[in-house]
């Protein structure tokens, strides 16, 4: 994903600027690549540490706040792929609660039944990709549609990855589904944000699971409770990043 860092390119923990320079030396108010890297270990160290879910939603918040953290999230949230991904994720809950089967609300997608929910993945991603999009977003994008179908069959991979959606029948639960807003959300933030934490253990890796979609619950409820007259759930990424400070100012709250 990059180069590791968050947005990757010359922009990573503590840094506004390009940082760079050689050795040591450096301009007043930028790190050198050494100075960063030290502050995402000293910072992955302190979350392997630390995992309690409270102390960890607290450091992402705080890591949010980056202006190249932000930056790269609010653009995000914009991206052509990740609006589209998600919506097409929309298309198959709104058809299923309005009384369609898993086969036809997957056959109105243009996915095929005969395939298993990794095959959906692919068709999901492949056909929201834009020109424009981030190879690291479409990587992000990718795990946030797979983890969420990942869900509808409990987390099983032989489900997910073997066994043709036509074939599923009650092994699949559209409960996940219902959830897609803070679901898909909390896997974004979620990925964005390991991208600058080195060898996370499992614990961390569970508590920033847990806090980041804590976070994306939070922001959903508040879009739900703030949205503009006109604007449906399909746009509540675009809200989001429209408004990204009111949403994290929220975490103060």
């Amino acid at each position: 994903m990059g180069s590791g860092s968050f947005g990757g390119g010359s922009g990573s923990f503590g840094a506004g600027g390009s940082g760079g320079g050689t050795g040591r030396s450096r301009a007043k108010g930028t790190d050198s690549a050494y100075d960063r890297i030290l502050k995402l270990n000293e910072l992955t160290d302190d979350v392997n540490a630390n995992p309690e879910r409270g102390r960890v939603r607290a450091r992402i918040s705080r890591m949010l706040r980056n202006r190249t953290r932000s930056a790269f999230l609010r653009g995000m949230l914009q991206d052509p792929m990740v609006v589209s991904a998600y919506q097409k994720l929309l298309s198959i809950e709104a058809g299923l609660r309005g009384g369609a089967t898993l086969i036809d609300a997957v056959s109105e997608l243009g996915g095929s039944p005969d395939g298993t929910l990794a095959d959906l993945r692919d068709h999901i991603c492949e056909t929201s990709q834009s020109s424009g999009t981030d190879e690291r977003i479409e990587q992000i994008v990718r795990r946030a549609v797979a983890d969420l179908l990942l869900r509808t069959v409990r987390n099983s991979h032989a489900y997910c990855y073997e066994t043709a959606i036509r074939s599923l029948g009650t092994r699949f639960t559209q409960s996940p589904l219902q959830n897609t807003a803070d679901l898909f959300l909390g896997t974004l933030i979620a990925e964005a944000v390991r991208a600058d934490l080195l060898r996370l253990n499992a614990a961390a890796r569970a508590a920033i699971g847990v806090a980041t979609h804590e976070i994306a619950v939070g922001w959903v409820d508040i879009f739900k409770e703030r949205r503009k007259e006109g604007v449906s759930f399909r746009e509540i990424m675009q809200s989001i990043s429209e408004d990204y400070l009111l949403y994290l100012d929220s975490e103060n709250e």
